[in-house]
């Protein structure tokens, strides 16, 4: 095969030789797994402060379309990469049930608000955490509690997350009678090896059987979930891990960069086991080929799918600034211009509830300056153009006129291009996403964050957060 492994290796060599990568890095851009602002929504929780539920509700009721997100928790083990505070492994079914209380309490709590009295859900999605770790008895509960709750109509994206070793088939016959329609597969890599030390608890043959049962089980889109940039992984097993995915039936595949948090296990790797920056990015750089040329079109950035209609249309609407609202510990939420966060620590989660209060911990209502720094930086974090028109007709102001400097350095880097519509990310850009996303933080939130940088929280440091 020669010294570049494959054709699509030597593409990706050849494309990332032609970009100007040494100059984006001594401008002080560039992808370091440690201090890695993974954006999820804006501003990060470093920024939020206490909060409460009469500072997002004000009694207002009217018709609106909201997200809806519901976090599990449970998993039958941590990855090695796991940097969420909260990761319950080898819960009783006792303790399942319990959780699923309160979820049901909270939801009775949520929607007897007056603000929410005419509103309706737009995409469902459970995640987690490993919500296939519910029993097929559990998942039906929830599913049912929340569709005889909530407004959702029968057409809309309704996704639920699991893993290779916890998705059985009647787990997969009670989503599809409850009206799931998607479906994601967390199988982060077919190289056993890779698996092994990333702390998975399946192998790539369960990761194919699986694979393949609920390509073949009717959801009108498949994702496989992909990562680049684990410890031990190579070009060539990650090409294979492309391949694969395709064949085993995916209509969809995120591919995830690699990201470790303060308190996960992979902090104590040595970092000789991990890809280089580069041969990192030549695995982005590599998804983008390989798909493309299989016919998978564009969507948010580390997205792909077969079309549109297979697209992860809930994480499409939360780049755009949706609102969102969810249940369950440690679940953000976004609300009438108000960013916060669900209780991290579980025992403060059930105490609010049990008091007759909604889970809320931190948060931060947004001014006018926060609100249009939300705006870009979720759009270019997404990968969607940030229309002129559109920007001046919601703040009156342009991007230009916002951002002057902070615009100009960027498009002299090439991460950025100004179109007659509007901004969107150049190739190089797109490789870049979070890093330029970052770039439009307000001078509050930077401060806020102070020396953390943008790696947002550390999951042991969130008790005393």
């Amino acid at each position: 095969m020669g010294m570049f492994g494959s054709d699509l290796i030597r593409r990706a060599s050849e494309i990332y030789e032609k970009l100007d990568i040494e100059r984006i890095a001594e401008a002080g851009i560039h992808r370091n797994i440690e201090n890695y602002e993974f954006v999820t929504t804006y501003p990060p929780i470093r920024a939020h402060r206490p909060i409460t539920q009469e500072d997002i509700f004000d009694g207002g009721n009217k018709a609106r379309v909201v997200q809806f997100y519901i976090h599990i928790p449970f998993c039958t083990g941590k990855c090695a990469f796991c940097g969420r505070y909260l990761t319950i492994s080898g819960a009783s079914q006792e303790e399942v049930d319990n959780y699923i209380n309160y979820l049901e309490k909270e939801l009775e709590l949520l929607i007897s608000i007056p603000d929410l009295q005419s509103m309706r859900i737009g995409y469902m999605y459970i995640g987690g955490g490993t919500p296939t770790y519910l029993t097929s008895k559990q998942l039906s509960r929830l599913i049912s509690k929340v569709r005889s709750s909530l407004s959702i109509s029968d057409d809309s994206e309704f996704t639920v997350e699991g893993s290779p070793e916890t998705v059985t088939e009647d787990k997969i016959k009670e989503l599809l009678a409850g009206g799931v329609n998607r479906f994601s597969l967390g199988i982060q890599t077919y190289s056993d090896v890779v698996l092994k030390k990333s702390g998975r608890r399946h192998d790539s043959r369960k990761a194919s059987e699986t694979a393949k049962m609920v390509g073949q089980a009717g959801f009108n889109d498949f994702n496989i979930d992909l990562m680049t940039g684990l410890p031990l992984q190579s070009l060539e097993s990650f090409e294979d891990s492309l391949q694969r995915s395709i064949d085993d039936g995916a209509t969809s595949v995120t591919v995830y960069p690699l990201y470790v948090r303060p308190g996960c296990k992979m902090v104590g790797f040595d970092r000789r086991m991990f890809p280089t920056e580069k041969d990192s990015l030549m695995m982005q750089i590599m998804a983008k080929d390989f798909f493309e040329g299989r016919g998978f079109g564009g969507g948010p950035i580390h997205y792909f799918s077969r079309s549109k209609k297979e697209c992860d249309a809930y994480q499409e609407a939360k780049w755009k600034g949706a609102e969102n609202l969810g249940l369950g510990v440690s679940t953000y939420q976004f609300f009438d211009n108000t960013q916060y966060h669900n209780h991290f620590v579980l025992d403060d989660y059930k105490g609010a509830i049990d008091s007759g209060r909604l889970p809320v911990w931190v948060g931060i209502r947004l001014d006018r300056e926060e609100q249009i720094a939300r705006s870009i930086v979720l759009k270019i974090k997404g990968g969607g153009e940030v229309n002129k028109e559109d920007f001046i007709s919601q703040f009156g102001v342009s991007p230009e006129e916002m951002y002057p400097e902070t615009i100009a350095w960027l498009v002299g880097l090439d991460l950025i291009e100004l179109t007659d519509a509007g901004i969107k990310l150049t190739y190089t850009g797109e490789l870049y996403s979070e890093e330029v996303a970052i770039q439009f933080y307000t001078k509050d939130t930077r401060r806020a964050i102070g020396s953390s940088g943008y790696v947002g929280y550390s999951v042991a440091e969130l008790p005393n957060f």
